[in-house]
């Protein structure tokens, strides 16, 4: 990944007037990856919407990170069920025409 599309973390925190730890404890669940760049933590720019989201249900809704990495995966299956559902209306859909 390039330079330019990685936010340090030190940015992060003055931002969203977060502490470094919660970049470390979201990392260590699975939920953010941090990258090192010049001895500094930073995340992709691609990752942000997974921290303002983090954020909000973490910081604004009081869920704890346990509970915050719970919906993730519950989200991460949802999606995959709406694809599965696309697909097979596709399938559907053309074994129709053929009838």
């Amino acid at each position: 990944m390039e330079t330019d599309q990685l936010i340090p973390i030190k940015v992060l925190c003055s931002q969203y007037d977060l502490e470094p730890d919660f970049f470390e404890i979201t990392h260590e669940f699975g939920l953010i990856e941090l990258k090192t760049e010049d001895g500094n933590y930073c995340i992709s720019i691609d990752q942000l919407k997974a921290v303002e989201t983090i954020m909000h249900l973490h910081v604004d809704l009081e869920i704890n990170i346990e509970g915050v990495e719970a919906i993730f995966h519950l989200l991460d299956k949802l999606k995959s069920l709406q694809e599965e559902v696309t697909v097979l209306r596709y399938k559907i859909d053309a074994y129709e025409s053929d009838l």
